[in-house]
């Protein structure tokens, strides 16, 4: 239902993206992701790795990475949409 109600509100938000930069996008938050899973693993299994020398450093590191991989996703991003997220919320209201 809400398909049908997106696609006669005429919502062009984002350009077609080449696929190459699809995958480069996908990879990008795949990533990010991976750090997700791998930080929620060391937090329920941190009993395992008691005593690891450098495992402390490795939230650090993980917010590190991921913050950057969401700054470079987000900028990435910023092509791919036709419209300030300003304006298309202003086009929202319109409707």
């Amino acid at each position: 239902m809400h398909t049908v109600v997106l696609q006669k509100a005429d919502l062009d938000i984002a350009a077609p993206a080449p696929p190459i930069e699809a995958d480069r996008m996908g990879a990008i938050l795949g990533d990010d992701y991976d750090l997700v899973l791998l930080q929620q693993m060391l937090t329920d299994r941190q009993d395992k790795f008691a005593g690891a020398a450098d495992i402390e450093l490795f939230p650090v590191s993980i917010k590190h990475r991921r913050n950057e991989l969401q700054e470079h996703a987000t900028s990435f991003a910023e092509g791919l949409f036709i419209e300030s997220p300003v304006d298309f919320g202003c086009r929202l209201n319109g409707y």
